[in-house]
């Protein structure tokens, strides 16, 4: 954090030295140039290791392949419309609009969307680092908070899984890093035509994820508290107008606001949360380490009770400490905005996230992805504050070794944790796109299906994306009742066969799709193919 206590106050304005970048020029100017060079070249070595872990392809999944197949459809002529599941033709309502249309638009030369994810998320690889690097060394003043910051962000294994998949989320981190700094401009200087970029970054942030609504009340409050309230009444509109503009056109042509989200209370279980630490001890500790404390499936261990617990105490007591230094309205820099701002957004996501899986879908997890902006905004703060620490540390004599001989460690730990990571997906492919799923012989199975076989199965993203074909969902186990007359509808209506494809992959093993002796019971099957990895059956009316 940046020390104010020599700063001197006036009443003319809420800061007291309204660009820091111009303060420390000699810094993180032309002086820091070979710290930039490096900075730039882990940028490039970050979007190289996107592009090197998938050669065969992005990362895909359910969402991705949602939006993957929104977006061929929208090249289609077919606008941002299902390509499979029972819902398909109609219009895409459960995921904002943006991600798909952005790929959609790469591709216009002649990309598959699936093409256009990787690159695109390559280059936002890159262009993430930069980001944090630079608010970094925005917030700390120092070339060495762009290095540490730098650093993290290429060597962790989170980043590097989150943008080596077609997901939203390298996107989003852009546009909440972009609306933060422009909202942190304005406040120190004031200029109307920043504050509208900072709306518009905000609205395009919404339009990729919907929890970027969360920013609305973090810039909202900021500007209460720090400019005018006033502010709020162009602010606001200009943020949310197309996320309401988005929500009547699903309303008129998908009769779905945002999708099948109702508003229901589903309450948070411990397990939710314990996946919330999981994820966090995560990004600090390796995993043999971390999973010592809590599991992967999120129970908290005694000794990771204590932990977080003494780690809960010393956060608490440290917000108490600075309570002071959060609530202040005056003697401030750019750098102390910046600071509470990110610390700001921080809790409201959280809240966000709370409230989502609390209201609307009791299936978000506190997982990588989902907290992928959080480990931004901490790496950002850790890197600001992090020299200062160092330094403090060098003037004790007695400390200079340990302390060197730690940092050292954890360096070059979290540098061969990502080596590894690097390696065994360059060898290996990522979630779909890898060797198990593209020699799949339960896949080339259903690639030798006639054109105009219907298709159910417990992995309908992994055929779409893998064989190109429109498949149905099996639902879950205990839903044989309500399953078995769709599929005796399908063999009523159905052109071709009626098959059911069923994948024996441990990595979709949480799928626990309704067992084919439950169909059998009522419906007519026989096995078309009985392989190492699956089994398809054909599926006749029962007379």
């Amino acid at each position: 954090m940046i020390d104010t206590s020599n700063a001197t106050s006036t009443a003319s304005a809420t800061w007291v030295e309204s660009s820091p970048t111009a303060r420390a020029a000699g810094q993180i100017g032309v002086k820091s140039g070979v710290a930039w060079g490096l900075v730039g070249g882990l940028c490039l070595a970050a979007v190289w290791s996107v592009m090197y872990t998938t050669p065969w392809g992005t990362g895909t999944g359910w969402d991705q392949a949602m939006y993957i197949g929104a977006a061929r459809n929208l090249l289609a002529g077919k606008g941002l419309t299902i390509a499979w599941t029972a819902d398909m033709g109609k219009p895409l309502t459960h995921f904002p609009p943006l991600y798909p249309s952005v790929l959609a638009l790469l591709g216009l030369p002649g990309w598959d969307p699936w093409d256009a994810a990787r690159y695109l998320n390559a280059a936002l690889r890159g262009v993430d680092l930069v980001a944090v690097a630079a608010l970094a060394a925005w917030a700390g003043g120092s070339r060495w908070s762009a290095l540490i910051a730098a650093f993290v962000m290429v060597a962790s294994v989170q980043m590097e899984f989150v943008h080596g998949s077609a997901w939203s989320e390298p996107l989003f981190l852009v546009l909440v890093l972009g609306s933060l700094a422009l909202s942190v401009r304005y406040l120190a200087h004031g200029r109307r035509a920043v504050l509208v970029g900072a709306s518009v970054v905000v609205a395009c942030a919404i339009l990729t994820r919907y929890v970027g609504l969360t920013l609305v009340p973090t810039i909202a409050l900021a500007l209460i508290w720090w400019r005018k309230p006033r502010d709020i009444l162009l602010f606001v509109p200009i943020a949310c107008l197309p996320l309401c503009a988005w929500v009547v056109h699903n309303a008129r042509d998908g009769g779905l606001l945002v999708g099948d989200r109702g508003i229901a209370w589903n309450s948070v279980s411990a397990e939710q949360l314990g996946k919330a630490l999981f994820t966090v001890t995560d990004w600090v500790v390796p995993t043999v380490i971390g999973t010592r404390l809590v599991s992967a499936d999120g129970t908290l261990y005694a000794g990771g009770a204590l932990v977080f617990l003494l780690v809960g105490v010393a956060l608490g007591y440290w917000l108490w400490k600075q309570r002071r230094w959060l609530t202040q309205r005056v003697a401030m820099t750019e750098a102390d905005l910046l600071q509470r701002m990110l610390l700001v957004f921080t809790v409201m996501y959280v809240a966000g996230v709370l409230v989502s899986m609390a209201v609307f879908d009791d299936l978000v997890e506190f997982d990588t992805r989902i907290l992928a902006p959080v480990f931004v905004c901490l790496v950002i703060l850790f890197s600001a504050a992090a020299p200062r620490v160092f330094e403090w540390a060098w003037r004790v004599t007695s400390l200079r070794a340990p302390v060197s001989v730690a940092v050292a460690a954890v360096a070059t730990a979290y540098a061969l944790r990502f080596a590894a990571l690097v390696v065994s997906a360059h060898g290996h492919g990522v979630i779909y796109s890898n060797t198990d799923w593209l020699g799949s012989a339960t896949m080339a199975r259903v690639r030798e299906l006639p054109a105009d076989a219907t298709i159910f199965s417990n992995a309908p993203d992994a055929v779409y994306i893998l064989a190109g074909r429109g498949t149905y969902q099996i639902p879950d186990v205990g839903h044989a009742d309500a399953f078995s007359p769709l599929v005796q509808q399908a063999v009523a209506n159905a052109t071709g066969p009626v098959v059911l494809v069923y994948f024996g992959d441990p990595n979709i093993a949480y799928r626990r799709p309704v067992p084919i002796q439950d169909v059998q019971q009522r419906l007519s099957t026989r096995v078309l193919a009985d392989l190492p990895d699956g089994q398809v059956y054909d599926v006749e009316s029962r007379t």
